[in-house]
């Protein structure tokens, strides 16, 4: 698909312009919506947005201007407050990567079947919850479910299933009480390039 991103120079935005595969109608999308599933309003195909590649460049320059300003603001903290530096280093290194994690989370596909986009497996991954409340116990399964991928640097997990049952809660506060137990599984992917 022939596509071309443009940038708004009085907000730094970035949007990629491409017609619909089928009917040619132009369309935009924001280049954060890079690789979502998007349907033509004319026509109704379905269609992968373009710009995968420049979102991932945007990103990683994103990335690289965060650490560059972190390392800015730590020097200047060093030089306030010497004999720290051991310490802070830890902490920047575990926020970074909770972020990046974050990240990585936020932008996974889940998918209940297979995917179209070239891949290679990484991997099972698991995630387990229980609690009273059922939705949240789902709800934390597929948290875990998708905490798991992202710390073995997928980028989407694919045939996903959940599985439940009822049982006793354990312990002093659910004891006798019933409990949703959720247990979730899926293959990890990284995406590979087209050659």
């Amino acid at each position: 698909m022939d596509y071309r991103v443009t940038r708004n120079v009085f907000t730094g935005s970035q949007t990629i312009h491409y017609a619909c595969p089928k009917c040619g109608t132009a369309l935009e999308s924001n280049l954060e919506d890079a690789g979502d599933d998007d349907t033509c309003p004319e026509c109704a195909t379905h269609f992968f947005v373009p710009g995968e590649r420049e979102l991932d460049e945007e990103l990683r320059q994103q990335e690289r201007k965060d650490r560059e300003a972190e390392q800015k603001r730590q020097v200047e903290q060093r030089k306030a407050q010497p004999g720290t530096e051991h310490a802070e280093r830890a902490t920047r290194e575990r926020q970074t990567a909770q972020q990046l994690r974050k990240r990585r989370i936020a932008q996974m596909i889940v998918s209940s079947g297979g995917i179209c986009q070239p891949h290679e497996t990484i991997g099972l991954v698991v995630g387990f919850a229980s609690s009273p409340n059922s939705e949240a116990a789902f709800k934390r399964a597929r948290e875990r479910l998708l905490e798991s991928a992202a710390a073995k640097q997928a980028d989407g997990l694919i045939h996903v299933q959940f599985q439940s049952q009822k049982s006793r809660g354990q312990g002093c506060v659910l004891r006798n009480s019933q409990v949703l137990e959720v247990f979730a599984w899926g293959t990890a992917v990284r995406w590979t390039q087209n050659d």
